[in-house]
Formats: C-alpha cells, sequence, structure tokens
C-alpha cells in the first residue's frame, strides 16, 4: 500500500503515516487522535509538543521526504 504523510501544525509539527488515497477533506485531529471520514484511525506517528486542542493548520507531503520518521515499524 502506498503512504502520504498528513502533518498537523500546532507550536509543533506532528507527522501522520496515511494511505496515498486519503484526501485531507475526509481527515480531523482533535487531542491527536486521528479520524478519517469521522472514525478514529490508529496510525503511525511521531509526536510533537503541544496542549492545543486543534491543530492551526494540516498539509499533506510526499511520503519520501519523511521515510526516517517511520522507520521503526
Amino acid at each position: 500500500m502506498a503512504f502520504k504523510v498528513l502533518v498537523a501544525s500546532y507550536i509543533t509539527e506532528e507527522y501522520y503515516k496515511i494511505p496515498i488515497d486519503w484526501d485531507l477533506e475526509d481527515v480531523g485531529i482533535k487531542w491527536g487522535k486521528l479520524y478519517y471520514k469521522n472514525e478514529e484511525v490508529i496510525v503511525p506517528m511521531q509526536e510533537g509538543e503541544h496542549d492545543m486542542k486543534r491543530p492551526d493548520d494540516m498539509e499533506i507531503r510526499d511520503m519520501d521526504e519523511y521515510e526516517d520518521f517511520f522507520d521503526c515499524e
């Protein structure tokens, strides 16, 4: 399965490894939990420190830039 990275920006960034066919409009994040089409989904992620309820920004980035973030899978 191919993946891309969803980056949720708080004071720091959090990196979520998500399937490449997910659209940003279908993704939500609350308290660090990822939701796809309103259902919680457990995906690999790298945490940053934050205390905010929702991210200030979310964007999709190419997986090639972040392969090292998910090496421990």
